[in-house]
């Protein structure tokens, strides 16, 4: 995992009914097994998981599918998966002409 140019963490509200997962830096390939080690490592235990995504530098669609099946493990267990998203300007038309912004 050396140049691990990411950040994920996690925050939990004052009731801990809520825990935000935020996504930073490079989601690209390059970091593509990091981030899914990184994912697994979670310890996802509130009702509510809020999937928010800032200062992101690059986005691929391994990342999509990690966030795709992390999203549907999550449902599948009775959470309630939200997703707040600051992404830069190409990135985001990039999502949205792709058919992707639904799926984060």
């Amino acid at each position: 995992m050396k140049n691990k140019t990411f950040l994920i963490k996690t925050q939990n509200s004052k009731d801990s009914k809520e825990q935000i997962v935020t996504f930073q830096g490079d989601l690209g390939i390059k970091n593509a097994s990091a981030i899914k080690e990184s994912l697994l490592g979670l310890k996802l235990t509130a009702e509510v998981i809020t999937l928010q995504f800032k200062n992101v530098d690059k986005l691929d669609i391994t990342t999509i599918q990690n966030m795709a099946a992390l999203r549907n493990i999550l449902l599948k267990d009775g959470k309630k998966v939200e997703a707040k998203q600051e992404l830069p300007q190409d990135i985001e038309r990039l999502l949205i002409n792709t058919g992707f912004k639904t799926t984060l």
